[in-house]
C-alpha cells in the first residue's frame, strides 16, 4: 500500500513539473509574441510617418540568412555543357577558364562562376529547353520577353537551397524563335555555411532601408513584401561567396540589403 501511494505521489510531482515547464514555456512564447507585435507597431509607424504604407504581413520574421562560401565544381561545368553542346566535348583550360567545343557550338566557364556559350545547332523547342535547364541547375523559371517573330530574350535566376541568388542571372538571347547563345552565373549546387555574428534580422533592415531612404530621397509608395535571398560576391581569396540579404520589394522597385554590412543595392 505505501509503495502504490509513494508511486501515486511521483506520478503527481512529476505532472506539476510538466505544468510549470509548459506555463514557463508559454509565458516566454507570450512575451515573444508581445515583443514582435510591439516591433511591427514601430515600423508600420516609422514608415507611415514617411506616406509609405507597410503592412504587418509584409515583415519576416525568419532567421537571416548566413553567408554560404563555395568551391568551384568542374563536374558541374561539363554536365552544363554537356546539356548544351552534346556528349562530344573537346575540354581546355588556360588561366583559370575551362572551355568546351562540339559541333554544336563552345562554352566558356571562369574561377567567378560566370559563362558564355554560343550555339550552332539549335533546339527545337527553345521554350522547353530553357526551363528544363532552369530546372535542372537551380535557376528559376525562365521570363521570356519576346517580340511577334520570336526575337528576344529570356532571364532566369539562380537559386540556392530555393533562396534566389539576385545577382546570378542567366540570359537566354534568342532570334526568331532560336536559341542562339546564354550567358550568366552557373555556381556550385552546395556550399559551407560562414559563421558570422550580428546578422541584420528584416526590422533592422526595414529600417537601414527607412534611414537610407530619407538621406537619398529614394521614391516609392508602400512595401509589398520582404524576403530572404543571396548576394554574390567575388573576391580574390574567395571567388564564389554569397551573402546573406533581404530583399524589401517596393512598388516601384526591389532593394536588397546586406545582412553583413547593411549594405543596399537597388534591383
Amino acid at each position: 500500500m505505501e509503495r502504490y501511494r509513494l508511486k501515486n505521489i511521483i506520478i503527481l510531482i512529476l505532472v506539476l513539473v510538466n505544468i510549470s515547464l509548459l506555463s514557463s514555456l508559454l509565458y516566454r512564447k507570450s512575451e515573444e509574441y508581445g515583443m514582435l507585435r510591439r516591433t511591427e507597431d514601430e515600423l508600420v509607424e516609422l514608415f507611415a510617418a514617411s506616406d509609405i504604407t507597410l503592412e504587418r504581413s509584409a515583415i519576416s520574421w525568419a532567421d537571416a540568412p548566413t553567408g554560404i562560401s563555395m568551391t568551384r565544381s568542374p563536374q558541374r561545368e561539363m554536365e552544363f555543357a554537356r546539356v548544351l553542346l552534346g556528349e562530344a566535348l573537346e575540354e581546355t583550360s588556360q588561366g583559370g577558364i575551362n572551355t568546351y567545343r562540339s559541333s554544336a557550338g563552345v562554352v566558356e566557364f571562369r574561377s567567378s562562376g560566370s559563362f558564355d556559350a554560343l550555339l550552332f545547332h539549335f533546339p527545337e523547342d527553345t521554350e522547353a529547353f530553357c526551363k528544363n535547364l532552369c530546372r535542372s541547375f537551380s535557376f528559376s523559371a525562365p521570363v521570356f520577353a519576346l517580340d511577334e517573330v520570336g526575337t528576344g530574350a529570356a532571364t532566369a535566376v539562380y537559386e540556392f537551397e530555393k533562396h534566389p541568388v539576385y545577382n546570378a542571372v542567366l540570359t537566354f538571347s534568342i532570334t526568331e524563335g532560336r536559341l542562339t547563345s546564354l550567358s550568366g552565373t552557373l555556381l556550385p549546387s552546395e556550399g559551407t555555411p560562414i559563421m558570422e555574428e550580428d546578422l541584420l534580422s528584416c526590422s533592422a533592415a526595414l529600417t537601414a532601408f527607412q534611414q537610407m531612404r530619407r538621406e537619398e530621397g529614394t521614391v516609392g509608395s508602400s512595401i509589398l513584401s520582404t524576403y530572404r535571398c543571396y548576394e554574390l560576391q567575388n573576391t580574390p581569396s574567395a571567388p564564389m561567396v554569397l551573402g546573406g540579404a533581404w530583399c524589401i520589394v517596393t512598388d516601384i522597385a526591389s532593394y536588397y540589403v546586406n545582412c553583413s554590412t547593411g549594405a543596399i543595392t537597388v534591383g
